[in-house]
């Protein structure tokens, strides 16, 4: 208790520190007009910018809340796809002033799960024309149900967040902040031998991840390219866990660009410079790691009929704690376009690399079973990536995009089972016993990959969604490692339509291929003799994952959903010995006011 106590203390005083970091003193808004969620390409400059929109006499929209049940679209942390930058005009919005609008400006939904699972979510959104826009969310949904022949296995997800939209003469400012906590069990395995060991009850099998952040962001929205146009971030996170594993990052991240008539061949050019400073602190019980990582690159971007491009010099340092000097890296970064035919046709490619933290964070989202002592948190090399790709679209309608590419890398990071020192040994039958926890502890591995990924999007319509995505990856690592819970292969297809404009049905079909993972040792033990020991290396099984669902608006306000997740029951593993929950069928209603 006085733990969690000391840790809402630190939270407490991050938020204090932070705040005052960014201050500035700017003209009133006179241009700029409600914000509204639509992405868009502004621009501001020769090469475009994802952005908001900003259109005239549009009140906030509420998102569109999202299935709490089914599984979001994986993709790899370690992969950075370039952005599919679709060009749209804005155009204001017709006013009419014998039609007077509701807004609605909050939004509350409830449900109620077949694992016995409750659901909650919030969204309320105002602003003021010209001046600001603001947006709360409140969310929390649980899963209380078992799953078969395994350890209770609970789990919950709340989080609170809000975000304060600034808007003046030529700039924005945008903060956010949000907390959020996961809760969590560690599961036994399905052996009696193994669940003998286990007391579920034991308050060590059980989890929590706090994560608190706080964000400013502060960019020109100049129409004149001779101005110096800036776009400044400063971050902060805060995460702990309940054994006492924490992590600070804070970061600061900006890039400045001016137009510049360096030679009369090119239609634009610019000068720029975009770079920042990040400092992690990675701490548990008994281990402290820090980091000071900064970097620079002069970049020059300009555009020549149908060709555009951006090439730079990457300049990264990089202290870690303990070493006697810091470590420089370099690296050259080339990104080009090409208009193959005219709105319908492009390609792209190019050459870049750099560092990129393996973080607690991150690994945590993504594997929330981690081995807390852990404390070796490196940063990943990319020396060198190659890409090259199509986009476009067909008829106006149909947005595809296909790329392909192939990285060479230093200390990726995959998933292990924890080393340890044997905490009991049995000198009569050779034999030890793993720790009473099935955690995962960090590998890292040196190698090079080729990515292929492609994608499909019906667009353009009022009615129909569809969507279409693939990922294939090929390891190739040093000294034959295997590159554990990758996945090989994913494939992703959705489709949602609407009907009468009240019922909209949708269906979500997940396919991930088989991957690697290392063998547990069942029934806790171990030959002491390692040359009879098996091959721990094999591969999980692929799975399908199907998720159907459908909403229906009974008026204005009123709309009800029902949601039927893993459709075929399936218990596969993502992790190894951490089966997925099975089917689950979920009846909600949702308020607008």
């Amino acid at each position: 208790m006085i733990m969690e106590k000391q840790h809402m203390n630190r939270i407490f005083l991050f938020v204090l520190l932070c705040l005052p970091a960014m201050v500035f003193s700017q003209n009133q808004a006179d241009s700029l007009k409600q914000k509204h969620s639509e992405s868009v390409t502004i621009y501001g400059t020769s090469r475009p910018v994802i952005r908001q929109a900003y259109k005239i006499n549009m009140s906030p929209q509420l998102p569109v809340i999202k299935s709490q049940t089914s599984i979001a679209m994986r993709q790899f942390t370690d992969v950075l796809f370039p952005t599919a930058i679709h060009l749209q005009e804005i155009k204001p919005a017709n006013i009419s002033a014998t039609i007077s609008e509701k807004n609605w400006h909050n939004l509350l939904s409830l449900g109620m799960g077949s694992r016995i699972s409750p659901y909650a979510e919030f969204f309320h959104s105002a602003g003021k024309k010209n001046a600001y826009l603001i947006n709360f969310h409140l969310k929390h949904f649980s899963s209380f149900k078992n799953i078969k022949n395994y350890l209770p296995s609970p789990r919950s997800n709340s989080l609170a967040a809000f975000s304060y939209d600034k808007y003046f003469s030529y700039h924005v400012l945008e903060i956010n902040a949000a907390y959020d906590l996961k809760n969590n069990r560690y599961y036994g395995f399905n052996t009696t031998l193994d669940t003998l060991q286990y007391n579920k009850n034991d308050s060590l099998l059980k989890q929590a991840y706090h994560k608190a952040t706080l964000a400013f962001d502060y960019s020109s929205i100049y129409k004149n390219f001779d101005k110096i146009h800036h776009h400044i971030t400063l971050a902060g996170t805060y995460f702990y866990d309940r054994y006492g594993t924490s992590e600070l990052n804070a970061r600061l991240d900006f890039d400045l660009h001016k137009s510049f008539q360096v030679t009369r061949l090119f239609n634009h050019q610019q000068l720029g410079l975009e770079g920042g400073y990040s400092y992690y602190k990675n701490q548990t019980k008994y281990q402290e790691q820090l980091n000071h990582f900064v970097r620079a690159m002069p970049y020059f971007d300009a555009r020549y009929g149908v060709l555009s491009f951006k090439t730079g010099f990457n300049a990264e340092w990089l202290k870690l704690t303990g070493s006697t000097g810091a470590a420089f890296h370099f690296y050259p970064y080339l990104r080009f376009n090409v208009k193959i035919i005219n709105n319908s046709l492009g390609a792209f490619g190019g050459l870049t690399g750099g560092m990129e933290k393996n973080s607690r964070v991150r690994l945590t989202e993504e594997n929330p079973y981690l081995n807390s002592f852990e404390n070796d948190y490196r940063w990943q090399n990319t020396k060198w990536r190659y890409y090259a790709g199509l986009r476009g679209n067909i008829a106006k309608r149909l947005d595809f995009e296909v790329m392909a590419q192939v990285r060479r890398f230093d200390n990726m990071v995959f998933y292990t089972y924890q080393s340890f020192l044997p905490w009991f040994y049995n000198f009569s039958n050779q034999a030890y016993y793993r720790p009473f926890k099935n955690e995962f502890s960090l590998a890292y591995y040196n190698g090079k990959v080729w990515d292929f990924t492609g994608s499909l999007r019906w667009s353009n319509s009022p009615v129909l969604n569809l969507w279409l995505k693939g990922d294939y990856h090929k390891y190739d690592l040093d000294f034959d490692r295997k590159p554990y819970y990758k996945p090989l292969l994913e494939v992703n297809l959705g489709i949602s339509y609407l009907i009468n404009k009240k019922i909209k049905p949708w269906a979500e079909i997940y396919y991930e291929g088989k991957r690697w993972a290392m063998m547990q040792s069942y029934g806790g033990i171990w030959p002491f003799n390692t040359s009879v020991w098996p091959d721990p290396n094999y591969k999980l099984d692929d799975y399908v994952d199907v998720n159907l669902g459908t909403n229906y608006q009974v008026n204005k306000q009123f709309s009800t959903f029902v949601k039927i997740t893993n459709l075929l029951n399936k218990h596969y593993f993502r992790f190894n010995d951490y089966p997925v929950a099975g089917l689950e069928v979920m009846v909600g209603i949702s308020y607008k006011f």
